[in-house]
């Protein structure tokens, strides 16, 4: 049986990436989906980029009560340090 290349790449794909469900909120579905077509770029890639950016930067609360923390503290510097 003969395979195309494109075919082949589909099926490459789909054999590599994770899949999983998400029960998502009615709003933060659609406002995903709003922000994926007010971009022109699929839902998938937005959700991916957002979760992406959450996991990787901390959040502004975090930020604070770290700053909050160590005020006058002799771990200043190694607390302003980029998390």
């Amino acid at each position: 049986m003969f395979l195309d290349l494109t075919c082949m790449c589909y099926l490459l794909a789909y054999l590599c990436m994770a899949r999983t469900t998400l029960v998502l909120d009615d709003n933060l579905l659609r406002q995903l989906k709003k922000k994926a077509s007010d971009e022109g770029r699929t839902f998938q890639a937005v959700a991916n980029e957002l979760l992406r950016r959450a996991l990787t930067e901390p959040s502004r609360r975090l930020r604070s009560l770290l700053s909050q923390r160590c005020a006058g503290s002799i771990f200043s510097e190694l607390c302003t340090a980029r998390f």
